[in-house]
């Protein structure tokens, strides 16, 4: 199993859908709170250290495999539509 993490907010409704379908498919992942108060993303290490890391992505989720940065809850909807799934998280 590929090593898994996501950056997201308990208050992003994108972040509850990510979360839900990585639970859903049994992946395993880590959790990483990025805070906001009233929809605005604080500079936290966790925010800074997601935008560094997605090249410049300030929207929530972001999701990381193996280190590399893999897109938000809709790269998962679009991989689960072309079957690719395994390939990308097992």
């Amino acid at each position: 199993m590929k090593k898994v993490e996501v950056f997201g907010s308990k208050l992003c409704p994108y972040c509850l859908q990510a979360k839900a379908f990585l639970n859903k498919h049994k992946i395993a992942f880590h959790w990483k709170e990025v805070a906001m108060v009233a929809g605005v993303k604080l500079p936290t290490s966790n925010f800074k250290e997601m935008k560094r890391r997605s090249k410049g992505e300030t929207t929530v989720p972001q999701i990381f495999v193996d280190g590399k940065h893999y897109g938000d809850e809709d790269t998962l909807a679009d991989d689960e539509r072309k079957g690719r799934l395994d390939t990308v998280f097992r």
